[in-house]
């Protein structure tokens, strides 16, 4: 059996290799030099391993994510993970890989290996068995581009299945109780009949102005929340792209050039057409028809760059011959540059400055500067370049009233709003809990409440209906059949869930079912506790390589 599955991932592998190359590794590698808590710029100079790996450069870095990558998509049968959950998943992994060898599992036999294939996500039909056709429509997905090597795939899948034995053994058998067993089953199989009601809360509000002295209250009892954060005062050049357009000169081959890159961006949107007449296949514009808007467009593209360019020699200037600002020298390069410069309001880091278009991207690079670092690389906002220069860090400090009162009075008529809504929410569920009280039917209270009724019949959590509301879901469980639940806002819509019966099925501790649930709930909390060794060797490895801080024993 594993005969045939090497020789048809040796013929046909390569080109998921690449493939999985370009969804998975490729975006990592230009996130993978800024992972939050990591600072691995910080560390170029000194040589580091993680779990035996070399981790020192960004190559090693990005060869250490890229098995994980691969083995993320083989082992969960998900093209991708986002940044931090690939970065877990490759420590854990490499940990799992070290333990393995001090362990001394060795390499899977061909067998071993044949059936471990079998039990991949990425291989199995929609009932969860390995599937031979879902694997031969990979293959003929791929076979059309043989380019790499399937060393990769072979080394990921041997590692995988020491890691999965890895896992078995720091897991051990599993602990589930019969009432869990119980919990689940009943889970899956009550048959529910339930109503919703819902209620739009766009017009319900306090529609009363807040006295002074209620502003003046509320402010003092929500003080902390108004305390402004450490910020930074600068002054800013400012580079216009707007300026530079003068000095761009653009030749027809270039504008030609953008106008076929582009096209698409120049299409006319296609005249409406009568309900059942065909629309018209798009018309693919002309150079000289948009011409203009292509010269304006690529101008301005062009001037946005010189301007980039002015901004990043000012700021490499300033940095290279150390001028610093409050100086003569500073000054004079200044004029020398016929740069003003101009004060913003001071940054915090994460806010945003709208008039000026800072982000919370820019402002946080802003945030950063200080006495020994006084001059911003150029920080781009729209068609405008800035280069800030520090001025003074001012402390975090309590606001004043005046300060804040915008903020005040929106978060207090904010607060009003909120409470009128939850009581018309229970004014509401008092009047269909006495309505049901005096026989009448849950959907004919609500109705005569203005809400809008919904049934769902004779369902289970197995075989849910496809219109289903999840929010419903989520409340079931803690009512009893007659009962109707307190309104839950979701957005701009109040929820009241009414059951009207409940049937939870007879357990059989004898029953197929039974068993493979017990079993099933017996390698998940093996999994867990195999996951919560592995994150805790993970945790003592970075902390030890310098990459994170220990955590505090509370």
């Amino acid at each position: 059996m594993f005969t045939w599955i090497q020789t048809t991932f040796k013929k046909h592998l390569p080109v998921f290799i690449v493939l999985l190359l370009l969804l998975l590794i490729i975006p990592f590698v230009f996130t993978i030099g800024a992972m939050p808590g990591l600072g691995f710029a910080e560390r170029k100079t000194r040589k580091l391993e993680i779990f035996g790996k070399p981790f020192t450069t960004e190559a090693q870095r990005n060869a250490f994510f890229e098995g994980a990558s691969l083995s993320v998509f083989l082992t969960t049968g998900r093209p991708a993970l986002d940044g931090n959950q690939l970065q877990f998943y490759a420590f854990r992994r490499a940990a799992a890989l070290q333990y393995a060898d001090k362990l001394g599992i060795p390499e899977p036999t061909e067998e071993n290996l044949a059936e471990f294939i079998k039990t991949l996500p990425a291989f199995q039909g929609p009932d969860g068995n390995y599937s031979p056709e879902a694997y031969t429509r990979f293959r003929d997905n791929i076979a059309a581009n043989p380019q790499a090597d399937v060393s990769l795939i072979n080394r990921v899948l041997r590692d995988d299945w020491r890691v999965a034995q890895v896992e078995r053994i720091l897991g051990g058998p599993g602990f589930v109780t019969d009432d869990e067993i119980r919990q689940v089953l009943i889970r899956n199989h009550t048959r529910w009949t339930v109503e919703r009601a819902t209620l739009d809360l766009s017009g319900i509000t306090d529609p009363t102005e807040p006295t002074e002295e209620e502003i003046q209250q509320w402010f003092e009892t929500n003080k902390i929340r108004y305390r402004l954060p450490e910020r930074v005062r600068v002054d800013y050049a400012l580079f216009r792209a707007s300026e530079y357009a003068v000095k761009v000169q653009l030749t027809d081959d270039e504008i030609s050039a953008y106008f076929e890159q582009n096209k698409s961006r120049y299409r006319q949107p296609a005249p409406e057409v009568a309900e059942g007449e065909t629309p018209p296949p798009p018309v693919e514009p002309t150079l000289e028809e948009v011409r203009d808007r292509v010269v304006a467009d690529l101008t301005r593209i062009r001037a946005r760059t010189l301007a980039a360019e002015a901004a990043a020699d000012f700021a490499y200037d300033l940095f290279d011959r150390g001028l610093k600002p409050g100086t003569i020298e500073f000054d004079n390069e200044l004029a020398a540059r016929g740069i003003r410069l101009q004060a913003a309001p001071p940054v915090a880091a994460g806010g945003v400055v709208p008039a000026l278009g800072w982000t919370p991207q820019i402002t946080s690079a802003i945030a950063k500067l200080d006495e020994d670092r006084p001059v911003s690389d150029p920080l781009q906002a729209g068609d405008n370049i800035y280069v800030a220069i520090f001025r003074e860090r001012i402390p975090a400090a309590d606001a004043t009233l005046a300060e804040v009162r915008d903020r005040v009075i929106a978060d207090l008529k904010a607060h009003r709003n909120r409470q009128a809504i939850t009581a018309r929410g229970k004014e509401i569920r008092e009047k269909l809990l006495a309505a049901l009280a005096e026989g009448k039917t849950f959907a004919e209270a609500a109705q005569a409440e203005g809400l809008e009724v919904k049934r769902w019949e004779n369902f289970t959590f197995s075989e849910l209906p496809q219109d289903i509301d999840y929010g419903v879901l989520s409340r079931l469980e803690e009512l009893a059949p007659g009962e109707i639940s307190p309104m839950s806002v979701q957005g701009t819509t109040g929820v009241f869930v009414h059951v009207v019966a409940r049937e939870e099925p007879p357990i059989d501790p004898a029953s197929e079912e039974y068993i493979a649930t017990r079993e099933n709930l017996m390698r998940q909390g093996s999994a867990l506790t195999a996951q919560g060794v592995l994150a805790e060797l993970v945790q003592r490895e970075l902390v030890a390589a310098g990459l994170a801080e220990e955590t505090p024993v509370e």
